[in-house]
């Protein structure tokens, strides 16, 4: 029984590494992508004035994300919104970006937010995937907008092209 017991516990680690259970990825660093984005995908209500912030899985280079260029804001008809970005920055690089619009929001309108794919980490590896979202300025009237006005048929052409 002893014998038995020796002889398995010491090719359980040659079985592991035979089939896949090895470290030699520990290295590896984590996969960049988007973990969340404020306001929220189709958010409605938002105020005119607010900025949107994206959170990123782990730091993003500067170079890679320019105004116009890897992540974008459109209005519903697919107009360009200037925007600055900056990003806040902890232990040296930034995870989080907030886009901020040059004027104020039209009221009750639906805007887009894109991530393209050329975005990459500080080590140069790109995000995952593209990433859009949209939501919904607040209403000029007393009444907010409501989740229908939302455009779920928003065209994502100039967010992911």
């Amino acid at each position: 029984m002893r014998t038995t017991r020796q002889l398995v516990l010491g090719l359980l680690p040659t079985a592991l590494l035979a089939i896949g259970c090895d470290d030699s990825n520990k290295d590896d660093p984590p996969d960049l992508y988007v973990v969340s984005i404020v306001p929220g995908d189709l958010a409605t209500n938002v105020n005119v004035n607010a900025s949107v912030v994206v959170r990123f899985s782990r730091a993003v280079a500067p170079a890679s994300y320019t105004a116009n260029s890897q992540i974008i804001m459109v209005d519903q008809s697919n107009a360009m919104i200037p925007i600055t970005i900056t990003p806040t920055v902890a232990q040296g690089a930034a995870e989080f970006l907030t886009l901020t619009p040059a004027t104020p929001l039209s009221a009750n309108v639906t805007y887009g937010v894109a991530v393209r794919e050329f975005v990459t980490a500080t080590d140069g590896e790109e995000i995952m995937a593209p990433f859009a979202s949209r939501f919904c300025s607040n209403h000029a009237m007393p009444h907010p907008c409501a989740a229908s006005t939302v455009t779920t048929s928003f065209t994502l052409s100039p967010l992911t092209s």
